[in-house]
């Protein structure tokens, strides 16, 4: 303590720091601030600039009340909206949180709470009852991590195909070897008959199909970089969709596996 200010002083190496960091400091700065004095609510928009989503909802921020504040916490193509409320603002709390939903654009994908997307697409697929495979191309099995990162995620998912090379695609997934030759494997085509089939083979009521060009090599003349092509399928119905994504290599691998869990809960949400 100096100055009624305090110091820590911690070791370079990252894992030590971390770990005191998680056990003692954050601890220790918490108890500084009355939990009874502090409540949040969350809400998390996707693919919708943060600079583009500020101005939509600029009179709401210059409206809230005072002991309420409006963070921007930026992440890819995620914008966390943090509402923080201090002084036991209870009575307030809900009513400014729905208004803030209700200044959302009619064409912005959103999710409520803290919680990742692999958590709210798993829930539901928990609440339809539904089960969820996947077949993987670009993404490397990245996906596949995301969703099994969630406890309790055996109860909807029954697993996935990393099928990187071509003879895999086709064996495997039937997908046609010469169109692949003749278009690439990053089309229309060949996401429809991956999700196809991945269904078939595990039996599941929604499929996930992802293949992309990753980088920083392999683009052609119509398909640069970021080129992504996604089919999602909801009880035999497939959606496709391409994707033109920014970022290096894994930039463009955690862009597609959060677009994946939109395009599927967007169509699950559709038709159900």
């Amino acid at each position: 303590n100096y100055k009624d200010k305090l110091l820590f002083s911690l070791p370079g190496v990252p894992l030590e720091m971390e770990y005191l960091t998680q056990e003692y400091i954050i601890p220790e700065l918490k108890n500084l601030v009355s939990k009874d004095n502090l409540e949040y609510r969350y809400l998390y928009v996707y693919n919708f600039p943060e600079s583009f989503l500020s101005k939509k909802i600029e009179d709401f921020e210059d409206n809230l009340p005072e002991g309420i504040s409006l963070s921007y916490l930026p992440n890819l193509n995620l914008v966390k909206l943090r509402l923080t409320f201090i002084n036991k603002m209870y009575d307030v709390i809900d009513a400014t949180y729905n208004t803030l939903i209700s200044e959302m654009p009619s064409d912005v994908f959103y999710t409520k709470g803290d919680f990742t997307l692999a958590k709210q697409l798993g829930d539901v697929l928990e609440e339809g009852r539904l089960t969820l495979s996947i077949a993987e191309s670009c993404t490397g099995g990245y996906l596949s991590h995301l969703i099994t990162s969630e406890a309790g995620s055996s109860h909807y998912f029954k697993g996935s195909l990393v099928s990187y090379a071509y003879d895999v695609k086709s064996t495997l997934l039937k997908v046609d070897k010469e169109q692949m030759i003749r278009d690439g494997a990053v089309s229309e085509e060949t996401v429809h008959q991956m999700v196809k089939e991945v269904n078939n083979l595990l039996n599941t009521e929604c499929g996930i199909a992802i293949s992309g060009i990753a980088g920083p090599g392999g683009e052609t003349e119509d398909k640069p970089v970021g080129t992504v092509w996604i089919a999602t399928n909801f009880h035999g119905k497939i959606e496709s969709k391409r994707y033109q994504l920014r970022g290096d290599r894994n930039q463009v691998i955690l862009r597609s596996a959060r677009n994946a869990m939109i395009q599927l809960m967007q169509m699950i949400q559709a038709n159900s």
